[in-house]
């Protein structure tokens, strides 16, 4: 079995030895892959293929919004728990896994296919301290022969964490940028502070927001703080600004929020020009919810502002606190809690009609639907759109990046599981902070992940992924369901049907064992470039200098093109074709 995310899966199949129960409700939770560590994560998709021994595979979905849980049990037998909502059960019959996968996008949407420039190397840093040192940082890049296609800019651009604020000048060096062939990616938060110029505008233009379900329960001793929700529902939080925070109902059936939001992105993009967004924090994240000491009272860098208190006791606690709250609670190890580390579950959104117990689930998602017709607005041009928390069908307007790793040889291997997973998900577009986010990276990690990176995603695969519901990055058992070997192959992968990739994953590796299924195969990356390899299992050289392990798939024809620092320039290069002709007809 393969599938259900999002988790910190160490393998790509999963395991029916043991009894091994996996959470499914959006987070605001880095992965742990160091241990097995079974919390969800930012996303929720309840899909999972079986692959018979025979080669024969099918799929499921579990359609439902609510917390879930899904246990792996000997026999093999699955027990799948939900707390509410609607269930809808779609069965997807193959009989083989690309198949199956075509089936699933019939249902919820094939992918968006992104902008070319997109697939080019992107520069991310969190944090910087002002825009001298952006620039730094990027022209230290440039000057080392980096070929950076895309500046992407963290949190730290805005005034305070404040979306919709930015470095003094900043307009004038993304223009600068853009002049240069390159390209920029801003990142939006979904909370809004409630107490300056954005906010007012969204007030006034009759937006909606995340609300408590009755007057009472709403903290003045917080909200009288604001005038501008002073006499509202509005539920209040806490996340990067230093004064409490509002939520957008994205839900919202009048369509006010979403075109308030949407004018907020062109408003702000004619003061930065940009070509991408990224949205995240939006499973959504709260910080300190029902916490006493919220982590956030020892960070000089932020205010000491009162978190987030959601009923606990009484008739009012039925939402935050249900008779089983399932194997979702268990987050940070404090008292667990629904709505620990996000909003309450007893919330309210679609201006009232929907409870965000039911809901939670699609905040990401439908942000993610209507950021993507901001984009539009903002460009009139593909772009592209990258969100930490997704749903199934949120590859129709967003790619995903595998949320805030370390820097670590688990993570490494992680991501190449993660890529896979999210390419089943119906969302080709993904990749991970290559090197790690937290803790220091080596030279050698970040190098090995430097080899790696370079293959996520890939460019003309997209199309295919887009128009046919293909996956880009695939498993190997993908193209070869009959062999039985391929069943357990999880850290190396193929390029659609014609490249197998091979990364180093390990420390201090100087050699990769790589299977070989029956067919023909040909070195692109060592000595031996052209020459045809036998299948099987085999251990090939990977120095630090050379390519790691790449090969070939006889029968195929692969277009390329000369490098260059950017897209802009790479698209005027001659291409060229790699032919790799089958040996046998039958194969």
């Amino acid at each position: 079995m393969y599938g259900w995310g999002e988790s910190s899966h160490q393998t790509l199949k999963h395991d029916f030895d043991s009894y091994t129960t996996w959470a499914l409700l959006a987070r605001d939770e880095p992965p742990k892959y160091s241990y097995l560590a079974t919390k969800n994560l930012y996303g929720v998709h309840p899909f999972y293929m079986m692959l018979e021994p025979d080669g024969k595979s099918h799929g499921v979905l579990i359609l439902n919004s609510n917390a879930q849980e899904v246990t792996t049990t000997p026999g093999p037998a699955l027990i799948y728990r939900t707390i509410g909502g609607n269930l809808d059960l779609y069965f997807f019959p193959g009989p083989s896994p690309t198949e199956v996968i075509q089936q699933y996008m019939d249902l919820i949407g094939k992918p968006a296919l992104p902008a070319y420039w997109s697939l080019g190397y992107q520069l991310s840093r969190y944090y910087y301290d002002n825009l001298d040192e952006m620039k730094r940082v990027i022209a230290r890049n440039v000057e080392a022969g980096v070929q950076v296609e895309v500046v992407v800019a963290d949190i730290d651009y805005m005034d305070r964490c404040k979306d919709f604020t930015k470095f003094e000048g900043l307009g004038d060096y993304t223009k600068e940028l853009r002049e240069k062939g390159m390209r920029v990616i801003l990142m939006y938060d979904p909370a809004i502070q409630v107490d300056y110029d954005v906010f007012e505008r969204a007030i006034k233009s009759g937006a909606r927001f995340v609300e408590w379900e009755k007057k009472s329960q709403v903290p003045h001793r917080i909200q009288d703080r604001y005038p501008l929700v002073k006499d509202t529902k509005i539920m209040l939080g806490v996340v990067w600004p230093d004064r409490h925070t509002a939520f957008p109902d994205f839900m919202d059936p009048t369509n006010a929020t979403q075109k308030w939001w949407i004018d907020e992105i062109v408003r702000f993009y004619k003061k930065v020009p940009s070509d991408g967004i990224w949205i995240d924090m939006n499973e959504p994240a709260n910080f300190g919810t029902n916490e006493d000491h919220p982590w956030y009272f020892n960070d000089t860098d932020h205010p000491n502002i009162e978190p987030l208190w959601c009923p606990t006791s009484g008739e009012e606690a039925q939402w935050d606190v249900p008779p089983y709250q399932t194997h979702s609670v268990h987050v940070y190890d404090k008292k667990p809690y629904l709505a620990s580390k996000t909003l309450c579950m007893l919330a309210l959104q679609a201006n009232g009609t929907q409870r965000f117990y039911n809901t939670k689930n699609l905040y990401g998602l439908m942000e993610a639907k209507w950021t993507k017709e901001a984009q539009h607005a903002m460009t009139g041009k593909r772009g592209v759109l990258v969100s930490r928390s997704t749903f199934p069908s949120a590859g129709r307007w967003t790619g995903h990046w595998l949320g805030d790793n370390a820097a670590t040889w688990e993570d490494l291997r992680a991501s190449v599981i993660g890529a896979q997973e999210f390419n089943m998900f119906g969302i080709p577009y993904i990749g991970a902070d290559i090197c790690g986010f937290h803790e220091d990276t080596t030279e050698e990690l970040c190098l090995r992940w430097q080899q790696l990176g370079a293959f996520h995603p890939f460019m003309s695969l997209h199309f295919a992924a887009s128009m046919h519901g293909e996956t880009v990055i695939r498993p190997v058992f993908f193209e070869f369901p009959h062999d039985v070997e391929t069943h357990n192959l999880g850290y190396q992968f193929l390029w659609g049907r014609s490249m197998l990739i091979a990364p180093v994953l390990y420390e201090a590796a100087l050699k990769v064992e790589v299977y070989l299924p029956d067919d023909d195969w040909y070195s692109l990356f060592d000595d031996e470039y052209g020459t045809l390899i036998q299948p099987g299992y085999q251990k090939f050289d990977a120095p630090w200098t050379w390519l790691i392990p790449i090969f070939a798939r006889g029968g195929s024809i692969l277009p390329r093109q000369g490098e260059a620092m950017t897209t802009t320039e790479s698209r005027k290069k001659p291409f060229e074709l790699l032919i790799a002709p089958s040996v046998s007809d039958s194969k």
